[in-house]
């Protein structure tokens, strides 16, 4: 049996090509791999050395610390101990004292107690008159009352600063409408009367709004309003003052007991 030469040439090439394809592509990635696992073990078992005598180094420096600070916390409870027993002896005098203090603010809290009893009567009086009086004053609201208001308002606006006229307008300007609000319906011959004054004691223009309410808490009274700005006159502003009088006396009867 005879050697085939040209295949015998290319086993031996395919042979080669195969030796160079290993080598290129196995070998030598597997040689470098294998090379940069050692040196990456290398690298740590140098870390882990030096963190071992990282560790003992701080063992030793925690040790030395904990015997200072067994040290310094002797010291430092026999002084908390000294400084207790001369707290002691300081809060039972301030202890003395302050029961001293106490049976005296006691007496003036009884006291004060029977003053207060004495004034809360004297406002349950009050009270009810206010209730009295404010029933009082709805049930006689009727239309002449209410037109007495409604010229005691003009007067009032008439009597106004012209700093407290120029603060309305400039409220007005601003909403450009005005809130009439009444204890009672306004006839209508009212109403423009009231306008009439208002623009000409306000100096508004002929185009404004005014719009009309009834508050039945005005107790007989008018109240013109232009965003924050209001004029008013109503009995509950006397009724308001009578109260405060009244309580003013019942305050010094009460002093002078």
């Amino acid at each position: 049996m005879g050697i085939d030469l040209f295949t015998l040439a290319a086993q031996v090439i395919n042979l080669i090509i195969l030796l160079f394809l290993l080598r290129k592509f196995l070998y030598i990635p597997v040689l470098k791999a294998v090379e940069t696992r050692q040196k990456l073990i290398a690298d740590e078992l140098a870390s882990a050395a030096q963190a071992r005598a990282s560790a003992q180094k701080e063992e030793a420096k925690c040790a030395a610390k904990l015997r200072e600070i067994e040290t310094q916390k002797q010291a430092v409870l026999d002084k908390v101990q000294k400084e207790a027993q001369q707290l002691a002896a300081k809060l039972g005098e301030e202890a003395q004292v302050q029961y001293k203090q106490s049976q005296q603010k006691l007496n003036e809290k009884l006291k004060a107690e029977h003053r207060n009893f004495d004034v809360s009567v004297q406002s349950l009086v009050v009270k009810y008159f206010e209730q009295f009086a404010d029933n009082a004053l709805k049930q006689i609201a009727d239309a002449d009352l209410n037109v007495l208001a409604v010229r005691q308002f003009m007067q009032k606006l008439k009597a106004l600063s012209d700093n407290e006229k120029k603060s309305f307008v400039a409220a007005y300007r601003v909403h450009n409408n005005i809130n009439v609000k009444s204890a009672k319906v306004l006839p209508d011959e009212m109403k423009k009367n009231l306008e009439n004054l208002l623009k000409r004691e306000l100096k508004l223009n002929d185009s404004t709004i005014f719009e009309y309410k009834i508050a039945e808490e005005l107790i007989c009274g008018l109240s013109v309003v232009a965003g924050e700005q209001m004029i008013s006159w109503n009995l509950q502003s006397y009724l308001q003052e009578f109260r405060n009088n009244l309580n003013k006396e019942v305050v010094k009867i009460l002093n002078r007991g």
